[in-house]
């Protein structure tokens, strides 16, 4: 599969995400890593936005 460079984007800030699964039809992806103690993160691409869903913070 050849990537065009006008379909990346550079989303900063994200500390050693490893595996990237975009999610179907859609404008987010959900990372993972070991580093940074196995934080799972969903990242919107169009916003160049970062949540972290795991570990949720405490209520």
């Amino acid at each position: 599969m050849k990537i065009l460079m006008s379909h990346v984007r550079f989303v900063c800030d994200q500390i050693g995400s490893e595996d990237l699964a975009p999610v179907p039809a859609s404008e987010w992806v959900i990372a993972s890593g070991k580093a940074a103690n196995g934080v799972i993160r969903l990242i919107d691409v169009r916003n160049r936005t970062t949540t972290t869903l795991f570990p949720a913070a405490t209520p």
